[in-house]
C-alpha cells in the first residue's frame, strides 16, 4: 500500500506537461545537454588549464547541473528501463573516475555522474510514493544541506542537494506543481556555502543561484525554439565527450603548464 500511485484528491492539481514533453523532444534535448556540456567544459578548463584566472566561467557553469539533471528527468520520464538507465550512469561514472581524479589533483569526490545516478535512483524510487514521504525527503535533505552544508556534500559534486533535484524535476514533469517549491530550494541549496544575502546582490551564492534559475530557463527557452527538429547529437556523443573532455584537458595541462 506505500507504494502505489495515490489518487489525486491527496495532491495538488496537475500541470499540463505532455505538451512540454513532445516539444522537448529531439533536437531541444539535445541543445539542453549541449549546453550543460559546454559549460561545464568551460569551468573545468579555467580551473585545469587557465590557472581559475576567469571566475565568469564559474558563474556560468552554474547551469550546467540542473540542465543535466533536467535531461536525466526527461529520460526517466519515457525510458522503460529505468534501472539499465541507472546502471549505464554508473558504469560510465566507473570508467570516468580514474581520469577525473588524475586530472584534478587533490579532488577529493566522486564525480558528477555519481551523483546524477543516484539521483535518479533516488527519483526512481520515490516518484510512486505517497506524498508525505516525498515531501518528507525533501524536507530533511533541504535542512541537511543548509545546515551542515559541508557534511552534506561530502564525497559527491553537488552533494545531497544534487541527489534530490533530479527526484523534484521528475515530479514536476509528472504534473505535481507543489514540488516546484522543492526545486528552487534545491537549486539555492547547489549553490550553498552559508553565505546567501538578498542584501548583498554580488555576493557570490546569491549570483550564482541566481543566475542558475535565470541562465537554466533562458538554456531551456533556446531548446524550445527547436521544437519540431529531430535530434543532431550523436547517441553516445555525451558519454565519450565527458572522460574524454578531462583527458583532453589534461593534455593541456601538460602542454601549457606555466598557465595553469
Amino acid at each position: 500500500m506505500g507504494t502505489a500511485p495515490f489518487s489525486t484528491s491527496s495532491r495538488a492539481p496537475r500541470l499540463s506537461v505532455s505538451t512540454f514533453l513532445t516539444r522537448v523532444d529531439g533536437a531541444p534535448l539535445d541543445l539542453i545537454k549541449l549546453l550543460a556540456a559546454a559549460a561545464m567544459i568551460a569551468a573545468h578548463a579555467n580551473v585545469m588549464v587557465l590557472g581559475d584566472s576567469y571566475p565568469f566561467l564559474w558563474s556560468i557553469s552554474r547551469i550546467s547541473f540542473p540542465l543535466f539533471c533536467l535531461a536525466v528527468a526527461i529520460n526517466l520520464s519515457r525510458k522503460t528501463s529505468a534501472p539499465r538507465y541507472v546502471l549505464m550512469l554508473l558504469l560510465l561514472a566507473a570508467a570516468t573516475q580514474p581520469i577525473y581524479a588524475i586530472s584534478i589533483p587533490g579532488i577529493q569526490s566522486a564525480n558528477v555522474l555519481f551523483t546524477l545516478a543516484i539521483g535518479a535512483a533516488i527519483a526512481i524510487a520515490i516518484r510512486e510514493r505517497h506524498w508525505a514521504i516525498q515531501h518528507a525527503v525533501f524536507a530533511v535533505g533541504i535542512l541537511l544541506t543548509f545546515a551542515l552544508p559541508t557534511t552534506a556534500t561530502a564525497g559527491f559534486e553537488f552533494g545531497l542537494a544534487g541527489m534530490l533535484f533530479p527526484a523534484a524535476i521528475l515530479l514536476v514533469l509528472s504534473g505535481w506543481r507543489t514540488y516546484v517549491v522543492w526545486l528552487v530550494a534545491l537549486v539555492l541549496g547547489l549553490n550553498w556555502s552559508g553565505e546567501f544575502s538578498l542584501a548583498e546582490p554580488w555576493n557570490s551564492d546569491t549570483f550564482d543561484f541566481v543566475f542558475a534559475v535565470i541562465g537554466s530557463l533562458f538554456a531551456l527557452l533556446a531548446a524550445i525554439t527547436l521544437s519540431g527538429r529531430p535530434r543532431f547529437l550523436p547517441r553516445y556523443f555525451l558519454h565519450v565527450l565527458y572522460p574524454g573532455h578531462f583527458a583532453a584537458l589534461a593534455m593541456l595541462q601538460l602542454l601549457t603548464p606555466g598557465v595553469a
